[in-house]
């Protein structure tokens, strides 16, 4: 069943008389200029803050009754985008809603399988005990899954980045992505150049549920935790913390119980009752004292005893990628390392269309995971806070599942070829020619990557050009020479000379700490090419050598050139599929002339969603034959 998102947009005027029912709303405040303000009195009252954007001037809150008659007189501009989340609620338990996505148990059995299937690249570690199972009322273990090319070993020479997800446990979005990020590293491996290089040079550490407790507690709505007849009470899906008991009374209460554990890291921890507050009651109560929460000590010992470049922390929703610091709109990171945060979040946002900005420029938050990761850690940390704030919220229409996953995944493989720190190399497009030749000059820039770790000079010397026939397994390697008034790199290709070949080549470049990058990135097996077309004259008309499928640039990001030659007239089927067999695009269905055509493919499937990064397949059927073409695409 597919389950349309029920957001309410209601303009708060037209509904005097039900404003003020004894229920919880989710409600969107409008303020023209002092947004922070506004959130100040907002944690005054101890109100449960959804969403925010201080660019559009709202903020998102669930307010109880008088909350909300307290707002209104003081003249805010409010939209009721859920009367009654209670009610809501139970549409969305009543339609199956929450089976679209991954329950704690189904996580774990995807990390198992994984780890059994590919157990030299995967490995599975229970990094501790959630709250509920170290007091013995059931609860869960907390995971972690490394994959890289030594799983079971540490390599001091590869980086590290992290990924974990759903620290609040409403963020129920989150753990799909993670879920994601392991099936195409996992399944592109040996298949796809691009992850095959991540895996092979990076070490990839995932922990999809940082807060097990809380999401059970999302999940079945236990009933035995919550009183069904106080409408005051939110329903379970709203909850937002941890399990934690605050009052010690050995009985979960949602009105006193549960920490918010993005509020309990040791940076910075409580400097203020704005970021994070004191209240027990409060839904962003931050603990009686830093790492006072089995989930942040998990954390904290953990990291300890990794060496992370980069980390993302997966919540919902805002469509913001944000980075520290979060604790305050006055204190500055170092420039340097401010210039590689706007850097790396720049791309991210490239990539899906979020906007990049420190978290503060959200709200405050102290003793938050981003702020102790770069604070304590040195690691370049950043938030997803994943969802669209007028079409998703929380809990997505089941059709925007998807395309919140993809959104984001993207961006999470950059970050892990960032970390790695290696030379960018750009190569000039080769043309292909209707004319033969015996060489062909190919040029190059390589220029530095994202700074993290410290500068390291290229070196100049180790710059190298790689090529061979189509009918050659064996690539002749030679040196680039770098010209400095063009500044760039550049080599022959020689001793093409014969006609109706593909030529195929890639360039690498190395750094003085012996790091290496390439063009195409996971050269040689991803590579660039060339066809050379022999002209034979036949009648005056050009005929091609063979009918040959190729595509470029290969691999590609934004577009390729998919090009085919005919020597006779065909009706011709040109399609994409994915590693699976599964169909994804049609481009083309006809009858084409004797000649050579080209039909450019944007990496979308047929419904128009950007495909993921990977290994897809384009197959050309004629009359006579059939050709196929191994594309890949790098996001």
């Amino acid at each position: 069943m597919i389950l349309k998102h029920m957001t309410l947009y209601i303009l708060w005027l037209l509904i005097p008389g039900c404003l003020f029912a004894e229920v919880n709303s989710l409600v969107r405040i409008y303020t023209d200029h002092d947004t922070p303000s506004l959130y100040r009195k907002m944690q005054v009252m101890g109100a449960d803050i959804a969403a925010a954007d201080i660019s559009l001037g709202y903020i998102d809150v669930i307010l109880e009754s008088e909350q909300q008659k307290a707002f209104s007189k003081e003249g805010y501009q409010m939209e009721l985008l859920i009367p009654d989340i209670n009610t809501y609620a139970a549409q969305l338990r009543a339609g199956n809603y929450l089976s679209h996505f991954h329950s704690n148990d189904e996580i774990l059995a995807q990390m198992q399988q994984t780890a059994q299937q590919f157990p030299d690249i995967v490995a599975l570690y229970d990094i501790g005990d959630s709250y509920l199972k170290t007091i013995g009322r059931k609860g869960f273990d907390i995971w972690a899954m490394k994959i890289s090319d030594e799983a079971a070993m540490e390599d001091p020479s590869e980086a590290q980045v992290l990924f974990m997800a759903n620290i609040h446990a409403r963020e129920i979005i989150t753990p799909g992505i993670i879920l994601r990020l392991m099936q195409l590293l996992t399944d592109g491996y040996q298949r796809d150049p691009y992850l095959t290089h991540l895996v092979d040079h990076r070490e990839i550490w995932l922990i999809p549920t940082l807060n097990p407790d809380g999401y059970e507690y999302v999940f079945t709505g236990n009933p035995e935790n919550r009183d069904f007849n106080n409408r005051s009470n939110p329903d379970p899906l709203w909850w937002r913390k941890n399990m934690g008991d605050n009052d010690g009374d050995t009985v979960f209460n949602p009105r006193r119980d549960g920490v918010d554990i993005n509020r309990n890291f040791g940076f910075k921890w409580g400097i203020d009752d704005f970021g994070s507050s004191p209240k027990i009651s409060d839904d962003t109560f931050r603990g009686v004292s830093p790492f006072s929460e089995v989930e942040t000590q998990i954390i904290r010992d953990f990291v300890g005893m990794h060496r992370f470049i980069i980390s993302t922390s997966l919540h919902s929703y805002s469509n913001l990628w944000l980075y520290p610091w979060g604790y305050s709109t006055t204190d500055q990171v170092p420039t340097s390392d401010l210039n590689a945060f706007v850097a790396l979040a720049e791309r991210c946002v490239a990539y899906n269309g979020y906007t990049a900005e420190p978290g503060s420029a959200l709200y405050l938050v102290n003793g938050c995971s981003d702020d102790w990761l770069y604070g304590e850690h040195g690691i370049f940390a950043f938030t997803s806070e994943v969802g669209d704030p007028f079409i998703d919220g929380f809990f997505p229409d089941t059709t925007r599942i998807e395309p919140l996953i993809h959104e984001n995944v993207g961006p999470c493989l950059f970050l892990i070829y960032a970390a790695g720190e290696e030379p960018i190399v750009t190569c000039e497009t080769v043309s292909d020619t209707l004319a033969p030749f015996n060489s062909q000059m190919v040029r190059a820039k390589i220029e530095k990557p994202i700074v993290l770790t410290g500068p390291v000079d290229l070196d100049s010397t180790a710059v190298t050009l790689s090529y061979r026939h189509y009918d050659n397994n064996e690539f002749t390697r030679t040196s680039m020479k770098y010209d400095p008034l063009k500044m760039e790199f550049a080599a022959e290709i020689s001793g093409i000379g014969a006609m109706g070949k593909t030529i195929y080549y890639y360039v690498e470049a190395s750094d003085s700490k012996g790091r290496f990058g390439t063009s195409p990135i996971g050269a040689p097996a991803a590579v660039d090419s060339f066809f050379v077309q022999g002209i034979d004259r036949v009648e005056d008309d050009i005929k091609p050598a063979s009918v040959e499928l190729t595509n470029f640039p290969n691999p590609f990001n934004q577009q390729t050139t998919i090009r085919f030659a005919l020597e006779k007239s065909s009706t011709i089927r040109l399609d994409i599929y994915n590693i699976r067999g599964q169909h994804v695009r049609n481009l083309a269905a006809q009858v084409y002339p004797l000649g050579t055509f080209s039909q450019k493919w944007d990496g979308r499937d047929d419904s128009g969603y950007w495909l993921d990064s990977g290994v897809y397949y384009c197959r050309l059927v004629s009359d006579d034959e059939v050709r196929v073409q191994k594309l890949l695409i790098i996001k």
